[in-house]
């Protein structure tokens, strides 16, 4: 299984291209969009500062020469509603840019998401063997199931209080198991369950992930020391998605294979 994680990190790079192209798309949609959004949103602020500072000017004009207008008391009360004016637009572009950056979030994952079906798809050659219908309703299950280990992580660590590590390992178990209930119920499912989610399996796709984990962690780094943070930066997002579909497909492939060899052994 380690050899087979390496060669399959390597020899399938060309598909990281791939998601990298589906990722840098949408950032540059995304970073389009919320330029001409805030330039309006800007625009749309500053008017309405403007009038309220005008009308403020107005009346500080209209005040002139009155009893009013010769004590310190008055241009610092001015000079506060200026201030406070600028600071609620200022608070208003905040709230309402966030509020639609989540927007924005989702955009990115569904493309984050989309990339790493397309690479597994590439990867493992099977898109011609699930339909359209079957696609989507794999998608679902994974969806799914990746919700509940999702649940069942979180009850863990809001349950019980233990350690960052004891968590990590424990976040990393789940995925595993996940990832195989994920790969029985979508191809494997005329078989049973315990034949695949069971204590070898989880060993050995711990093994095959750990190389295909430790390789992209390898190639950030690389990335880091001899091209530059910037780099490893940009291509950390579609370097993951194609992680995953690799690990995805690592996981098919030895269910295949162990699938293959009880068939000749019956």
């Amino acid at each position: 299984m380690i050899k087979k994680s390496f060669c399959a990190f390597f020899s399938n790079f060309r598909y990281f291209f791939t998601a990298c192209g589906v990722i840098y798309l949408a950032l540059i949609i995304i970073l389009a969009s919320l330029l001409g959004f805030s330039f309006q949103l800007i625009s749309t602020l500053s008017a309405e500062a403007v009038g309220e500072i005008r009308a403020l000017a107005d009346n500080l004009v209209a005040a002139l020469g009155t009893e009013q207008s010769f004590t310190a008391e008055f241009y610092a009360n001015f000079i506060d509603d200026v201030t406070s004016i600028v600071i609620k637009n200022i608070d208003n572009f905040a709230a309402i840019f966030i509020s639609v950056s989540g927007s924005y979030i989702v955009l990115l994952s569904l493309a984050f998401t989309y990339a790493t079906n397309l690479c597994r798809k590439s990867i493992r050659k099977d898109a011609v063997r699930l339909s359209l219908f079957k696609a989507l309703g794999a998608n679902a299950a994974r969806v799914v199931t990746a919700i509940l280990f999702l649940a069942l992580y979180f009850f863990i660590a809001n349950t019980w209080e233990i350690g960052i590590v004891p968590l990590c390992i424990i976040a990393a178990l789940i995925i595993i198991c996940e990832n195989l209930f994920s790969t029985w119920l979508i191809y494997f499912r005329h078989q049973p369950l315990k034949k695949f989610l069971n204590v070898k399996n989880t060993i050995a796709l711990v093994a095959a992930y750990a190389v295909i984990l430790a390789l992209m962690c390898a190639v950030i780094s690389l990335s880091a020391i001899y091209l530059g943070q910037f780099v490893s930066l940009v291509i950390t997002l579609p370097l993951l998605a194609y992680t995953l579909a690799v690990m995805d497909g690592i996981s098919v492939v030895y269910f295949e294979e162990k699938s293959e060899n009880a068939s000749l052994t019956t």
